[in-house]
């Protein structure tokens, strides 16, 4: 019995996740700049402007693509047979490449935290920023280079491969407590609501043809602070889920040994 007990001891220690966090949730303002999560929120606000700026964008431009390049929803062209079609064609084709990016994500969503639980969140968000580039980067070739709307949507599934939405989630419960984690998902919320006041803001301040150079330089300071971003704030880091000790149940067969020999 006495060896089983230390065994119970040594079985516990190594499922032990460590020292306890410091509880620093009770001291946080409603933003609470700690390293690490300054970068975190200028990434969703920046990206998140990024994405509203195209879409606008990419109506247009994808409307003019199933045109033969010209707008014809302009002036008195608004409601006119060429109008229409094109703006049907571009809303069929959307809908079905947006149909497959969202069945895409129901299976890539949980490979995308299973990597993530392997390598950290930090790899993950900067490797679902690269991919989402791509889609930044079809935005300009479709308003300079004439580029094929489909290399839009060829983007659009690699984008789903690894969803942002579901790295930043799984970056902000990865570097916050668990009493702190429903505010800080609120203030995620919040930063993607903001982006609403400030893009009618930002473009009615820009020319329209610096629109796709400034969603370039948008989603490129995306990845560049992700890549430059400390992979785990002090004070939050939380240790890996336990691989021995009670995930392999020998804490469970200790217990049992215990309970046979008393």
């Amino acid at each position: 019995q006495p060896a089983a007990s230390a065994t119970l001891s040594a079985a516990s220690a190594k499922s032990s996740p460590g020292p306890p966090l410091p509880d620093v949730a009770s001291k946080e303002g409603f933003w609470h700049f700690e390293p690490g999560w300054p970068s975190f929120w200028a990434i969703v606000l920046q990206d998140t402007v990024a994405w509203t700026i195209g879409g606008l964008m990419f109506t247009d431009l994808g409307t003019a693509y199933f045109n033969g390049g010209t707008d014809p929803c302009i002036g008195a062209g608004q409601g006119s047979l060429a109008c229409d079609g094109a703006v049907h064609k571009l809303s069929q084709t959307s809908a079905l490449f947006s149909t497959i990016s969202a069945l895409i994500c129901i299976i890539s969503g949980p490979l995308t935290g299973v990597v993530a639980d392997m390598v950290g969140t930090q790899p993950v968000l900067v490797v679902s920023l690269i991919a989402r580039m791509g889609l930044f980067i079809s935005f300009a070739g479709l308003a300079y280079g004439r580029m094929s709307v489909y290399y839009f949507f060829a983007f659009q599934e690699l984008a789903s491969l690894v969803p942002t939405s579901v790295t930043y989630i799984l970056w902000l419960v990865e570097n916050t407590l668990p009493k702190a984690r429903m505010t800080k998902i609120a203030k995620l919320s919040a930063v993607v609501a903001l982006q609403g006041a400030i893009t009618p803001l930002i473009l009615a301040s820009l020319p329209r043809e610096s629109a796709p150079i400034i969603v370039v330089v948008l989603g490129l300071s995306c990845i560049g602070l992700a890549a430059v971003m400390p992979a785990r704030p002090p004070r939050r880091v939380v240790a890996k889920a336990p691989h021995g000790g009670v995930a392999e149940g020998s804490v469970a067969m200790v217990q049992r040994q215990l309970a046979a020999s008393a």
